[in-house]
């Protein structure tokens, strides 16, 4: 395992490795490059869709974790009640 060989990986206090030196136009925090767009534009860009357009199955996320949650609920009666059975 990874961890036991490189305990030092992950810990505090230890320098971020890096594939290639960063690249900031002051040297410290800012970013390199001032005609970059800035992320918000890009994310608005790309995961932004027809105004006024619902998803697909007219369904949100919302109906996603009802669904989880009341399958682990059936899941749950239905090992207690079979403890009953084989107890």
């Amino acid at each position: 395992m990874y961890y036991l060989a490189r305990p030092d990986w992950g810990a505090n206090d230890q320098p971020l490795f890096r594939l290639v030196a960063p690249a900031y136009s002051d040297g410290l925090i800012a970013p390199s490059g001032s005609d970059r767009p800035s992320p918000r534009l890009i994310s608005e860009a790309v995961m932004k869709g027809d105004p006024g357009k619902g998803s697909d199955l007219s369904k949100s996320a919302l109906v996603v974790y009802f669904g989880i949650f009341f399958f682990f609920l059936f899941l749950s009666f239905f090992f207690f009640f079979l403890s009953f059975f084989f107890s």
